[in-house]
């Protein structure tokens, strides 16, 4: 008979030690601990490892995002070779298509495997390929039409896109299985550690914009990228990883496919979260446009780029730590619910206030935003995944969403070259705030389901 000693500090129905430990895992980790206890223990053994693993990759490749902001660095690299903002909506487009598209295939690629960490490696290897080619397009420039190095530049960029979304279910997976508890803590002191590499290369970007002229400059910002990109890699291949023992059967693409209505028939709470997620981010469809709005509104110079990339780096850490810290003791619904209405507020903020410094303050609120959504939903699918299913679950929510962030970044610029950049914060406010109404209507928080249960989670543990 498995028993456990009662008493003031841990008696049936009551928080103690142990209770208050389980009470912050999350539903995916309370039924793998349940039926695969030896498993959890091992994975547990490496978890310090893996924590720095993933912290110094997260760190180098956070780095090269920043350097590389699809937000602000890339939008300015555009303008440079053409005026037409829909070119502009067409990185957000291209980022967000091949990122969202490319999850399913990803999801593919690593369910029915017992390890993850080869799937990571070679699409890592593959996500770098992307940038040596965009960093290649700053040799044509002068050399070709803009036009070609456009073409080359976009093709980089769905090559770098497309591997991140294949990687994306993998990479998930590694970490609901390597950080079986407290991931807003591990969220929370990555996103530190990003923010302050970051801050590093907001200076490098104010700084290096400056001081050498186009397309110099945008050539050195790549290699830079490239470089840290490339460490990053190094951290990756040390991750340490054991056999998962329920593997499901290897199947077809197609098989693998057809078998989604049934996965997801009993998942209600899951396809709400979809929903909920999509009318999140087409709320968040004028971020990519915001930098050259300031610029061109008020007669902001290059170094607007580094202002606001530090704006975004800064936001994105704060956000990230307070949204974990927030998620594991009031659930990640309410992050949720935060993020869609910072991002709400946003765009109202700048059309009642179109001031210069009010823009950085409503770019700071869309940084916020953006970064308590990521922080949102990749917990909030996790804790809605079967432990065995993390990686399609994951696959299926960012694959549905493909079609929507990839129009939402277009109708946005078609917006802005056709109307105003007023019409397009109308438009991101409404579906910010309606976001937010629909999260608190239809979408339940699982965390109430594991307080609920701390008996039987405290009996099976001990």
């Amino acid at each position: 008979m498995n028993t456990c000693k009662t008493g003031p500090g841990l008696r049936q129905g009551a928080a103690g030690p142990r209770d208050n430990r389980l009470r912050t895992e999350s539903r995916d980790t309370y039924e793998l601990r349940r039926d695969h206890p030896d498993y959890v223990a091992a994975m547990e053994r490496n978890y310090g490892w893996n924590f720095g693993a993933l912290l110094l990759d997260q760190s180098f490749f956070g780095l090269a995002l920043t350097l590389l902001s699809y937000t602000t660095v890339l939008p300015y690299f555009v303008r440079q070779l053409s005026d037409r903002s829909v070119y502009v909506g067409l990185i957000s487009a291209i980022s967000s298509a091949g990122y969202f598209a490319a999850q399913l295939p990803g999801a593919y690629l690593a369910h029915g495997r017992a390890r993850r960490k080869p799937v990571i490696v070679g699409i890592a290897i593959l996500q770098r390929l992307g940038l040596v080619i965009l960093a290649c397009t700053i040799g044509l420039v002068n050399r070709l039409p803009a036009t070609w190095v456009l073409v080359l530049f976009f093709v980089a960029m769905a090559i770098k896109s497309t591997a991140e979304g294949l990687i994306g279910p993998a990479y998930s997976d590694f970490i609901s299985k390597s950080i079986p508890a407290r991931r807003g803590v591990y969220y929370g002191v990555t996103s530190i550690a990003v923010g302050v590499f970051g801050l590093a290369g907001t200076h490098a970007i104010k700084v290096i914009l400056a001081s050498y002229s186009f397309p110099l400059n945008f050539g050195v910002l790549f290699l830079l990228g490239l470089g840290m990109a490339l460490i990053s890699l190094v951290a990756i291949t040390a991750y340490r990883e054991e056999v998962f023992p329920e593997t499901p059967q290897r199947k077809s693409f197609a098989e693998f496919f057809r078998e989604i209505p049934a996965v997801l028939r009993g998942e209600s709470q899951f396809r709400r979260l979809v929903l909920v997620r999509a009318l999140v981010r087409l709320g968040g469809v004028a971020m990519p446009f915001f930098t050259m709005y300031a610029i061109e509104s008020f007669g902001l110079g290059s170094g607007a780029v580094g202002e606001f990339t530090l704006i975004l780096t800064v936001a994105t850490m704060a956000a990230a730590v307070v949204a974990g810290w927030c998620g594991d003791r009031m659930g990640y619904k309410a992050v949720l619910e935060a993020a869609a209405l910072l991002g709400g507020l946003a765009p109202v903020l700048i059309m009642v206030f179109p001031d210069r410094i009010v823009s950085y303050v409503a770019f700071a609120l869309m940084s916020l935003s953006a970064s308590a959504l990521a922080v949102a939903e990749s917990n909030l699918t996790m804790e809605l995944s079967p432990p065995k299913e993390t990686a399609r679950f994951v696959g299926i929510a960012n694959t549905v969403l493909a079609p929507v962030v990839t129009i939402g970044p277009l109708v946005g610029g078609w917006l802005v070259d056709g109307v105003s950049y007023g019409a397009l914060f109308v438009m991101a406010a409404s579906l910010s705030l309606a976001a937010l109404l629909l999260t608190r209507l239809i979408l339940e928080d699982p965390r109430p389901a594991e307080a609920a249960r701390p008996a039987a989670m405290v009996n099976e543990v001990c």
